[in-house]
């Protein structure tokens, strides 16, 4: 049975894997010791199963706002119902936190991440121009109430 749970410094070489295989540019390996270590706004989560780690995520609580930074799950097991839980920890999360909003980036090619975000009540807020390089591409900026 898969398991969220807080990252761990010694995981930090997996997680960069998964980084390379899901994300283009992939954030470098001091990005996200970083995130891990430095950043008090981020709380840094892998998902479990079996001792693999099979997913992650990094979520920013800024105050009444969260950002979720990074969401993936290693491409055999996409489309089973894992990002469902770490998008569950991290609107928890932020809601414990008494966030108001909750707001993310997507490239615009990249239609199974926007409709993910779609089941989640992420509406499009506006384009960001050429936001993503490596190629450039323009992102759609989302974003959720967290309280109705």
């Amino acid at each position: 049975m898969a398991k969220v749970r807080k990252a761990k410094v010694s995981e930090l070489q997996q997680i960069l894997q998964l980084e390379e295989e899901l994300f283009s540019p992939p954030f470098a390996i001091e990005d996200l010791e970083r995130e891990l270590l430095d950043n008090k706004h981020s709380r840094f989560y892998v998902l479990e199963e079996k001792q693999d780690i099979i997913g992650f995520s990094i979520l920013w609580i800024l105050y009444d706002q969260a950002q979720i930074v990074q969401i993936g799950i290693t491409k055999d097991k996409q489309n089973h119902g894992y990002g469902k839980m770490l998008m569950e920890k991290m609107i928890s999360d932020a809601k414990q936190k008494e966030c108001e909003i909750m707001s993310l980036e997507v490239r615009k090619s990249n239609t199974q991440a926007y409709e993910f975000y779609k089941l989640f009540d992420f509406k499009k807020a506006t384009i960001r121009r050429a936001y993503y390089k490596n190629p450039t591409e323009d992102g759609y900026l989302l974003w959720r109430p967290l309280y109705e």
